[in-house]
């Protein structure tokens, strides 16, 4: 049912630089518009965050990596979803769905060869991927408490330090492969 408003009832979403009214021209729904109008109109955020290292070092004290696909701003002359992975390896995937999924399906590829895969990613338990992809795996999860910040350029190239939007958890393929000492 879709309702009818009328310009009385407009209000005003504003952007940097645009100002948007909320209208029935897409969907019926002038907010669900609104939004999407908004989103258009931002620029693609920077892939490339780094984990922060308090929380990496106690990572890598309890797991020993030996290898990162995705390092933050490496040089880009190797892919990490193209090479061979070392035995137990620490993952920061860019967060856009299609690099995630694809990080994730090189974990679960490489956990197959006898590896240790442990993933940082955001929690989405009501996606496809962790419904189809993940959970059929059996990984051990684990749920991060409170939200990480991670360190990264924004749009505008500046440096920032700010905490998540989302809520955080390790996914760790071939757990059953680690000999923990």
């Amino acid at each position: 049912m879709q309702k009818h408003i009328n310009n009385d009832n407009i209000r005003p979403i504003f952007t940097t630089k645009q100002v948007y009214y909320l209208s029935n021209s897409f969907t019926g729904d002038p907010v669900y518009d609104a939004l999407v109008k908004m989103k258009a109109s931002r620029p693609k955020q920077p892939d490339d965050w780094r984990t922060p290292k308090n929380f990496y070092d106690k990572l890598n004290k309890r797991f020993n990596f030996d290898f990162d696909p995705c390092p933050f701003q490496h040089d880009m002359s190797w892919n990490g979803l193209s090479v061979d992975w070392g035995k137990v390896n620490f993952v920061n995937p860019p967060y856009s769905k299609k690099l995630k999924e694809a990080f994730v399906k090189k974990a679960i590829l490489e956990s197959r060869k006898g590896k240790v895969c442990v993933l940082l990613i955001p929690v989405s338990t009501g996606t496809k991927l962790f419904h189809n992809v993940i959970l059929p795996e059996q990984p051990k999860i684990e749920f991060i408490k409170g939200r990480l910040r991670f360190e990264g350029y924004n749009n505008r190239g500046e440096f920032c330090n700010q905490p998540s939007m989302r809520d955080s958890m390790l996914v760790i393929f071939g757990y059953s492969n680690l000999s923990l000492q």
